[in-house]
């Protein structure tokens, strides 16, 4: 995760006010709790908050949030197909997980354009097949929104689901 301040921004005008209406002590050198102008309180708050929103988003490594492996999620597809979902560690690399989902294109765009949209993704893991890992079955179980819409397939990334998530990739 990756936090940016931008004094442009809205957000920063209205938490400017907030801070301009309370009267918070402010540490100073000689460390006695001090209260300041409202003015330059403002300014100092302002500064101590990019100050840790700096320190915040350098301290954090870009490949991991501290919160496990983190992992690219990619919804394309062809406008008269099916829609594709791919999972990359490094979008650099090679989908860990591809799916083509039994959804077409259209439909999703339509759930899409109605807000937001919850895709599920369950599958039946059978006690019998021990040695193999989730990301390897090959069917499942496809919720839009906590409708069922149908089943979708493991597959293995071609070169035009490549060609794709490259073009789409940061």
């Amino acid at each position: 995760e990756i936090l940016t301040f931008s004094s442009s921004s809205r957000a920063y005008e209205v938490e400017e006010l907030k801070v301009d209406e309370l009267s918070i002590p402010v540490r100073t050198l000689g460390a006695a709790l001090v209260k300041a102008p409202k003015k330059k309180l403002s300014a100092v708050a302002v500064s101590k908050l990019r100050s840790a929103l700096n320190v915040f988003g350098k301290s954090r490594s870009h490949s991991s949030s501290g919160h496990g492996t983190r992992m690219v999620g990619t919804l394309f597809g062809y406008r008269r197909g099916h829609v594709h979902f791919a999972f990359q560690e490094d979008p650099k690399l090679n989908p860990s997980f591809l799916v083509e989902l039994a959804t077409p294109t259209s439909v999703l765009v339509q759930e899409m354009a109605s807000g937001l949209v919850r895709i599920a993704l369950e599958c039946d893991k059978k006690t019998e097949k021990k040695g193999l890992k989730l990301l390897e079955e090959p069917v499942w179980r496809t919720y839009c929104n906590g409708k069922t819409c149908g089943y979708a397939m493991r597959r293995e990334c071609g070169p035009e689901e490549w060609k794709v998530l490259k073009a789409v990739g940061p």
